[in-house]
């Protein structure tokens, strides 16, 4: 099968499958890899479901390139992320994972049966910093507009 009508083909399917979540499940040991330095964006967002995209700017325009096989993982009580100087082993403690998947080649997540509440979502990648989000999951109704976490990362130094 030629190249292109692979492509064709895989976008195809994504387009038609776009309420499906096509991230890979992270298994237990699949854990947060720690860079120099970890990002939290700590202005809370009222989503219906947690679905972004990982990326990263090019170093040529202001365009972003999606991140693949990034680490994505959503833990209850967010505010531990907030404090800082706490060691993992205690963050481990305070924090539950409550789903984790990674991305796929087109930088994408998404998790969509998390009851609604605050929740950190972290996403981690050897050679990235770690960044953070806090969201708010809200009940779906027409109040709330669908929106897409699109979380930039940075490459450690």
């Amino acid at each position: 099968m030629p190249l292109y009508l692979a492509l064709f083909l895989l976008l195809t399917v994504n387009v038609f499958q776009k309420d499906k979540c096509l991230c890979t499940p992270a298994t237990p040991e699949d854990t947060t890899f720690l860079g120099w330095t970890e990002f939290v964006l700590s202005e809370k967002q009222n989503l219906k479901q947690i679905t972004g995209t990982a990326t990263i700017a090019a170093k040529f325009n202001e365009k972003t390139v999606p991140v693949s096989n990034v680490l994505v993982e959503v833990f209850d009580n967010p505010d531990i992320a907030l404090t800082h100087n706490l060691d993992l082993k205690t963050r481990q403690e305070k924090q539950k994972r409550v789903a984790a998947c990674f991305t796929g080649l087109d930088g994408k997540f998404c998790f969509n049966q998390i009851p609604k509440g605050s929740y950190e979502v972290r996403l981690s990648k050897q050679g990235y910093d770690p960044t953070s989000v806090i969201v708010n999951l809200v009940k779906r109704s027409a109040k709330y507009e669908d929106k897409t976490l699109h979380i930039l990362m940075t490459v450690s130094q």
